[in-house]
C-alpha cells in the first residue's frame, strides 16, 4: 500500500471518514443526500472496507456530517454488516445534548447490531457536568441489552478544539459561507452574541493555539477582547471571521471528577485524542495540545499507576481486541513484538501547555514489529511500521 511505501515509524490504521464520503460526492455541499448519492457512498464505504480500513468514523459535530439525520448514517452503514469492522463516532453534542447524542449512538448499535465505539466521551462545559454519569448509565443499559458500544478518554481536563464549534450550531449551519454570512448580518449578529452570552463561556480559559494572524497565538479571549475594548462575544467573532474560521483554542472546560469516573469504567479505553507532529514543528509558532507527545504518560502518571494492570489493559489488549488485531496488543508467541519498556517509577508526561513538544521521561526501549526504535531513551529513528488493516 501507499502507506507501506513511506515506511512510518509506527503502525498505522485508519478508518474512513464519512465527511469524506460525502465530500467526494457532493464535494462541499451541505445538504441531504438523494436516493442515488446514497447508493454512491455505499460503494465508496464497501471499497474502502476491502481495501482494509477500521471502519466507518462519524463526526456528527462538525458541517458537513451535522446535517445528516441517524436513518441516513444508518442506512449506510450496514454496509458494515457485510464487510465486518466497527463505526468511531464523535458525538453531536458534547454539551447541553449530551444524553441526546448518547443515546443516538446506542440506536445506531442497536438497529445494526454493529460494534459502536464513542470517540473521546466527555462533558464540556459545567452546566453539562452533571451529564456524564448519566451517559455512562445509559451505555451501561445499554450494554446490558446487548448493544456492542464502548468509548474512549483522553487523560486530560483540557480540550482540544476549534473556536468555530463555540457558536450555536443554527448559526453554523451550511458551512463557513453561510457563518460568515450571518456574522456580517446586523440582525443575525446580534441573535448570535446573545446565544454565545447564554452559553456562559470561560473567556479566561480558552486560549488560541493555532491561527492566521499568529500574533493571537498564545492568549485568551479574555485577553483578545480586553486589548481590543470589545465584549468577549465579540472578540470570538471577529476572530473566527477574520481567520476565515481555521482557529484551533484549548479550553478548561473538563471535570476531574468525571475523568476519573470514565477511566475506572470498565469498558473505557484511553486514547490521546492527538495528532503526530515532529519536535520541529514547534519552528511553526502555534501551540499543539500536549497530550500529542504526553497522553499515555500522563495516563500512567495521574491515573494508571496505582492499578496497573487495569491501566495498561486500558492502553493495549483492549483497543487492539476492539479493532480486531487478533495477533498485537499482548506479549504471546506468534504476535507481533510491539513492544515498550519503561521504568515504572520514572514515567511520565514532560509536555506542557506552553512546551508541548517534549517527549516522555522513562522510556527505555520501544520494539516496532522487532525492530528497536528507542534505545536506552534514545530514537534511533528506525521505520518499521506498517499499514493495519481490519480485515488481516
Amino acid at each position: 500500500s501507499t502507506i507501506d511505501t513511506f515506511r512510518p515509524g509506527v503502525n498505522f490504521g485508519t478508518f474512513v471518514g464519512y465527511g469524506t464520503l460525502r465530500r467526494g460526492v457532493i464535494d462541499d455541499q451541505i445538504r441531504a443526500l438523494t436516493p442515488e448519492e446514497r447508493e454512491k457512498i455505499k460503494l465508496l464505504l464497501r471499497d474502502a472496507m476491502q481495501e482494509g480500513a477500521m471502519g466507518l468514523s462519524l463526526g456528527l459535530v462538525y458541517g458537513h456530517e451535522r446535517i445528516s439525520p441517524t436513518e441516513e448514517i444508518i442506512e449506510i452503514a450496514r454496509v458494515l454488516q457485510e464487510t465486518g469492522g466497527i463505526i468511531a463516532l464523535h458525538l453531536r453534542s458534547e454539551g447541553s445534548e449530551l444524553l441526546a447524542s448518547v443515546n443516538e449512538a446506542v440506536r445506531i448499535g442497536r438497529d445494526l447490531r454493529v460494534p459502536v465505539h464513542i470517540s473521546h466521551l466527555k462533558a464540556v462545559g459545567r452546566k453539562s457536568w452533571g451529564s456524564l454519569k448519566k451517559s455512562l448509565d445509559l451505555i451501561d443499559n445499554a450494554r446490558n441489552s446487548g448493544v456492542d458500544i464502548t468509548f474512549d478518554v483522553s487523560p486530560y481536563n483540557t480540550t482540544g478544539s476549534l473556536l468555530y464549534l463555540l457558536i450555536p450550531s443554527w448559526a453554523r449551519q451550511g458551512g463557513f459561507k453561510e457563518l460568515f454570512r450571518r456574522i456580517d448580518d446586523r440582525e443575525e449578529h446580534a441573535k448570535i452574541i446573545e446565544s454565545i452570552k447564554n452559553a456562559t463561556l470561560h473567556y479566561d480559559r480558552i486560549l488560541i493555539t493555532n491561527a492566521k494572524t499568529k500574533t493571537i497565538v498564545g492568549h485568551t479571549l479574555a485577553e483578545i477582547a480586553e486589548e481590543g475594548g470589545i465584549s468577549p462575544e465579540e472578540a470570538l467573532l471577529s476572530t473566527i471571521r477574520a481567520n476565515e474560521g481555521r482557529v484551533a483554542i484549548r479550553g478548561r472546560t473538563i471535570s476531574k471528577q468525571n475523568t476519573e469516573l470514565e477511566i475506572a469504567y470498565e469498558h473505557s479505553l484511553i486514547a490521546s485524542d492527538g495528532a503526530g507532529y515532529s519536535q520541529d514543528a514547534a519552528q511553526a509558532g502555534n501551540l499543539v495540545h500536549p497530550r500529542s507527545f504526553g497522553a499515555f504518560p500522563h495516563f500512567w502518571h495521574r491515573f494508571g499507576s496505582e492499578r496497573p494492570e487495569h491501566a495498561i489493559t486500558k492502553i493495549t489488549s483492549l483497543p487492539a481486541s476492539r479493532l480486531n488485531l487478533a495477533t498485537r496488543g499482548t506479549i504471546k508467541k506468534g504476535n507481533f513484538a510491539d513492544i515498550t519498556i519503561f521504568d515504572p517509577k520514572l514515567f511520565r508526561d514532560r509536555a506542557t501547555h506552553t512546551n508541548p513538544f517534549r517527549y516522555p521521561s522513562g522510556m527505555e526501549w520501544v520494539l516496532v514489529n522487532g525492530a528497536i526504535a528507542v534505545e536506552n531513551g534514545q530514537p534511533l529513528g528506525t521505520r518499521a511500521g506498517r499499514a493495519l488493516r481490519h480485515n488481516i
